[in-house]
C-alpha cells in the first residue's frame, strides 16, 4: 500500500476510534465532570507527545529549523483564525466565532467545532505516514487511543443536555469524519510536493499544540481537579512516548 493510501486509512481508522467512545451513550446518560476532566487531560498528554516526538523532532531532523518554526506558527494561527471567524459551538463554552448575522444552527455548529479541532489530527496521521510507516503507525495509534475518551467526552455531555442517544452518537460520527478529511488534505499536499512534508508535520503539530493550550488544558483544570488532571495528562504523555519508542 502506498504511503498516501496508508495515511488515508490511518487517519480514517484513528478518527473512527471516536465511535468506540460514543457507544456508552446508549447505556449511560451523563458523564461526571471529574471523568470529563480526566479524559480531556489524557487526550492533551497524547497530543503533546505526538506533536513533539512524532512530528516536530522528525521534521527538525529532515529540514531547516526555520521551516519547522514557520510551520508550527502557521498551524497555530490556522486554528486561532478558524476559532475566531468560523461559527461553531462548544457544549460548555457555548457559541463562538463568526459574525452575529451568520445564522447557523444546531448540529452544524457542533460539527464545525469538531472540524476545527480534529482536522489537524487527521492531517498529522496522514503526513506521518508520508514520512515513514513506523512514524505513521505511532501517530495513528496514539491519536486513535485519545479519540476514545474524546468520543465519550462528546457524546455523554450531549446526552446530558437532552440529545437522544442516537443524535448524541451522530455527533461522535461527525467528529470522526473530520479526521479523514484532514488526512485527505494533508496526504494530498504531501503527495504533490514531498518537500512540504516537514512543513506539514510542523503545521499539524502547531495546530494541535494550540488546541491543547487554548482549550483542552484550561477545560480540564479548575474546580479542584488540577492535580488529578495533571496525572491524567502525564499518563497520556508517557503512553504516547512509549508508543513512539516501541513502534
Amino acid at each position: 500500500m502506498s504511503p498516501f493510501l496508508s495515511g488515508l486509512v490511518g487517519s480514517t481508522a484513528a478518527g473512527f476510534m471516536t465511535l468506540l467512545g460514543g457507544l456508552p451513550v446508549f447505556f449511560f446518560r451523563r458523564l461526571s465532570r471529574n471523568l470529563y476532566s480526566l479524559f480531556l487531560a489524557f487526550s492533551a498528554g497524547v497530543m503533546v507527545a505526538a506533536s513533539f516526538f512524532s512530528l516536530l523532532l522528525p521534521a527538525l531532523e529532515s529540514s531547516s529549523p526555520w521551516l519547522v518554526f514557520s510551520g508550527t506558527v502557521v498551524g497555530a494561527l490556522f486554528v486561532h483564525l478558524a476559532d475566531i471567524y468560523l461559527p461553531h459551538e462548544h457544549f460548555l463554552k457555548g457559541r463562538e466565532g463568526g459574525r452575529a448575522h451568520i445564522r447557523v444552527k444546531g448540529v452544524t455548529l457542533l460539527f464545525l467545532a469538531m472540524t476545527i479541532h480534529n482536522f489537524p489530527e487527521g492531517m498529522a496521521v496522514a503526513v506521518a505516514f508520508q514520512r515513514d510507516l513506523s512514524t505513521g503507525l505511532s501517530v495513528a495509534l496514539g491519536i486513535g487511543l485519545q479519540n476514545i475518551p474524546e468520543g465519550m467526552a462528546v457524546a455523554l455531555p450531549a446526552r446530558g443536555l437532552g440529545y437522544s442517544a442516537a443524535r448524541a452518537f451522530l455527533l461522535t460520527f461527525l467528529s470522526a469524519i473530520a479526521e479523514p478529511i484532514g488526512g485527505l488534505v494533508g496526504g494530498s499536499a504531501a503527495l504533490l510536493s514531498p518537500a512540504l512534508i516537514p512543513f506539514l508535520m510542523s503545521f499539524a503539530a502547531g495546530a494541535m499544540l494550540f488546541v491543547v493550550s487554548d482549550e483542552i488544558i484550561p477545560e480540564s483544570h479548575g474546580g479542584g481537579r488540577e492535580r488529578k488532571a495533571s496525572f491524567a495528562f502525564m499518563a497520556g504523555l508517557v503512553l504516547m512516548m512509549s508508543l513512539d519508542v516501541l513502534l
